[in-house]
């Protein structure tokens, strides 16, 4: 195997996809030659950031015989019907100007793929503001706990701000007509503060953030119509989930 065959080696050189002789010859021109060296060198760079940004796994024996296939016949199509190679220049062609190998548009494809799936990462949607908002409530100091006292499990946290957060599980029952109107509750009447939605997932974990003053003595859920009431008109019924948040 003559120079020009182990320069076209490399690309598979690198990615480990030679058999035990083929490496050898490689390894053995590598030792003295600078040009195959520096085009190692920009080979494995390519791999090596292709490494980088997605997850190892080995190549299927399959695709490594189906690339020496490759390689095999772009070296036969480089000579005679004869197979008589043409001798080699004095000096070859700079880098530049060599062919690109073919496993060089899958590796552009797969450094593309890795691109997208970042950007997709990257910019989904995040969690929950609700939900945030209460994990940064608990991770204060001087936080308040409030525990539902009835129609429901969880709690009030209260920042020092009055930044305050209800994690809500096991909801009553409301039809999709319906919905659950929040209300601060104080000795003057009821203010509204948004609504819950438990139709939409019986199962899960509600989260709802509002901001309470210290003339809030409890915080409450009606069931009203979709379109809910305003403060002027208060809940239309008495409470079905009730959090005091006034200490003892």
């Amino acid at each position: 195997m003559d120079r020009n065959d182990l320069l076209d080696l490399i690309p598979a050189y690198a990615l480990g996809a030679l058999d035990a002789e083929e490496r050898a010859a490689v390894d053995s021109l590598l030792a003295t030659d600078a040009e195959a060296q520096q085009l190692l060198a920009e080979y494995q760079g390519v791999a090596e950031t292709l490494m980088l940004t997605a997850p190892a796994r080995p190549a299927p024996a399959h695709l490594q015989a189906d690339l020496k296939a490759r390689l095999a016949a772009q070296r036969e199509s480089t000579t005679g019907k004869t197979g008589a190679r043409e001798a080699a220049p004095t000096a070859r062609p700079t880098l530049q100007k060599r062919s690109i190998p073919l496993w060089m548009p899958l590796v552009a494809a797969a450094a593309a793929l890795v691109v997208i799936v970042a950007g997709i990462l990257l910019f989904r949607p995040a969690g929950d503001p609700s939900q945030q908002q209460y994990e940064q409530i608990v991770a204060m100091v001087g936080y308040q706990t409030f525990p539902v006292a009835s129609g429901a499990t969880g709690e009030a946290v209260i920042a020092p701000d009055g930044r305050t957060a209800l994690r809500l599980t096991d909801l009553p029952a409301v039809t999709d007509d319906r919905v659950l109107q929040l209300w601060l509750v104080k000795a003057d009447g009821s203010v509204t503060a948004g609504a819950l939605y438990p139709w939409r997932d019986p199962q899960g974990v509600y989260y709802t953030t509002l901001t309470t003053t210290p003339e809030v003595q409890a915080l409450a859920f009606s069931i009203e119509a979709p379109e809910g009431r305003t403060s002027e008109q208060g809940p239309s019924a008495a409470p079905v989930i009730l959090v005091p948040v006034v200490n003892a």
